[in-house]
């Protein structure tokens, strides 16, 4: 797997990244936390995937719910981490041949497609299935645990 050097990779997060992020402070969302602090990573959102993030945050998960003040605290240090990107600068032609088997998942593509994005980092079965089938390798869809062991490896945090 091709790791940029001199260059900040470009990251996506799907939902359930953020969410084990702002809602479970899972430890394994530390190397993406220490690349932020370090400056050593861009992670990109566009309004689709912000409007799925706002609208998902406000759930009752099996262990916790934030309540609304936690809720805008998550999505103000959102705003501040990431890099908005708009969407006037779609690729029509690799979003439509780069299609998920799970439609309301395609704004990641799409955003990882615009942003020219090295990472796509997810949970999602049908999001990472691409990753096997896809002929462009403009950007890599790796589970959070992949990310992370290709970061442990090379050192680079």
């Amino acid at each position: 797997m091709l790791i940029k050097k001199n260059s900040r990779p470009i990251i996506v997060i799907d939902t359930n990244i953020w969410i084990d992020w702002f809602v479970f402070s899972d430890p394994s969302v530390q190397i993406l936390k220490n690349q932020i602090s370090k400056e050593s990573l861009q992670i990109v959102i566009n309004s689709h995937c912000l409007e799925e993030l706002q609208k998902v945050i406000g759930y009752s998960f099996a262990k916790r719910q934030l309540n609304q003040k936690e809720q805008i605290t998550a999505i103000a240090k959102c705003l501040e981490i990431t890099k908005f990107i708009t969407e006037n600068n779609k690729n029509q032609l690799l979003s439509k041949t780069l299609r998920c088997a799970d439609s309301s998942d395609q704004k990641f593509i799409e955003l990882s497609i615009v942003s020219n994005a090295d990472y796509l980092i997810t949970r999602d079965l049908a999001l990472l299935a691409l990753e096997r089938k896809k002929s462009h390798k403009k950007f890599h869809i790796l589970s959070l645990s992949k990310y992370n062991s290709l970061f442990e490896v090379k050192k680079i945090i």
